[in-house]
């Protein structure tokens, strides 16, 4: 965890794509999403996708390699990726009800 932040700071501050990591990281802390007022909750945020499709997608981009090159490019799940992370996910998921 120590070398990734450190990663993503030296991005923040040095990278050409630093704006980008600065608005994901925004986004991702439910900072930057439009018209939510100081008074408002959260809702889900940092709590994560109810919805099956999207919980697979995030758990194939978390397991991509690099993290901070996923956060700048986003490039799109493909078929492989969604296949193997719903397999990992049905797999624990079995393993919890045991």
């Amino acid at each position: 965890m120590p070398r990734a932040l450190d990663r993503l700071e030296r991005e923040l501050e040095e990278g050409p794509g630093g704006w980008r990591v600065a608005v994901s990281l925004l986004e991702m802390t439910g900072l930057g999403s439009p018209g939510r007022g100081a008074h408002e909750t959260l809702g889900s945020v940092g709590i994560g996708s109810t919805n099956a499709e999207s919980i697979i997608e995030a758990e194939a981009r978390a397991r991509r390699p690099d993290p901070l090159d996923e956060l700048l490019r986003g490039e799109p799940v493909n078929s492989f990726e969604r296949e193997r992370a719903g397999a990992e996910l049905a797999r624990l998921a079995a393993e919890a009800d045991v």
